[in-house]
C-alpha cells in the first residue's frame, strides 16, 4: 500500500510489485486505487531484469571485448609459441639425429621438446603474473564479484596459458621423433 498526502497535486515515483508468476499474469491483477477525485494512472511498466540490463549493458560490453581480446592474445601467443619451437627443432635437426643415433627414445626426445617449450612459457607466466598482480588496482572497477588477485582466476589463467603452450610446442615434439638420425647426420 503506498499512501499519499490527498492534497499534493501529483505524485510521481516507482512502485515495486514482487511476484511470484511471470509478470505478464501478474500485471492485470494490479489496481490502482485513489481516495481523492484525482485520477491515478501506472505509467510505463517494465520488469527488474529490464532495468538491470539497461543498467548492465557498458560493463557486459567491456566483459565481452576484454574477453575476446584475451581470447586473440591467446592465439597469437600460441602461434608464436609454435613457431618458436618448430624453429627450435629444425635448428637442432643435426643434434637430435646424433641423439637418436646413439639411443635416444622418442618419449626422451618428446620430453625435452616439450620441457623447453614448458620452460618458456612458464618464464612468460611468471613474467604474466608479475605484471598482473602489479596492475591490479587498475581493473579493480571493471571486476564484478572478482577480487583483481583471486587465487583461481589467476591459477586458472596460468593453467590455460601452459596447456595451450604445450599444445602448440606438442607438433614440433612429434615432428623431431620421426627425425632419422642418417638423414640428419647429412643435412649439414
Amino acid at each position: 500500500m503506498v499512501y499519499v498526502p490527498a492534497y499534493q497535486n501529483s505524485w510521481q515515483g516507482y512502485l515495486a510489485i514482487r511476484t511470484p508468476p511471470p509478470v505478464g499474469v501478474a500485471l492485470p491483477a494490479v489496481r490502482v486505487r485513489s481516495t481523492t477525485p484525482i485520477a491515478v494512472t501506472l505509467g510505463i511498466t517494465r520488469t527488474m531484469d529490464d532495468l538491470l540490463d539497461e543498467q548492465l549493458v557498458q560493463p557486459r560490453l567491456s566483459a565481452v571485448l576484454l574477453s575476446g581480446f584475451g581470447l586473440v592474445a591467446l592465439l597469437l601467443a600460441a602461434i608464436g609459441l609454435y613457431g618458436i619451437m618448430a624453429a627450435a627443432v629444425s635448428d637442432q635437426t643435426r643434434e637430435i639425429g646424433v641423439r637418436m643415433a646413439l639411443g635416444a627414445t622418442p618419449d626422451r626426445l618428446r620430453r625435452d621438446v616439450l620441457g623447453r617449450a614448458l620452460a618458456v612459457a612458464g618464464a612468460g607466466t611468471a613474467v604474466g603474473l608479475a605484471c598482473a598482480l602489479a596492475t591490479s588496482r587498475l581493473i579493480t572497477s571493471m571486476l564484478y564479484r572478482v577480487s583483481p588477485t583471486d587465487p583461481i582466476a589467476l591459477v586458472g589463467a596460468c593453467g590455460i596459458l601452459l596447456a595451450v603452450a604445450l599444445l602448440a610446442a606438442y607438433i614440433p615434439a612429434r615432428r623431431a621423433t620421426r627425425i632419422e638420425p642418417a638423414l640428419a647426420l647429412r643435412a649439414e
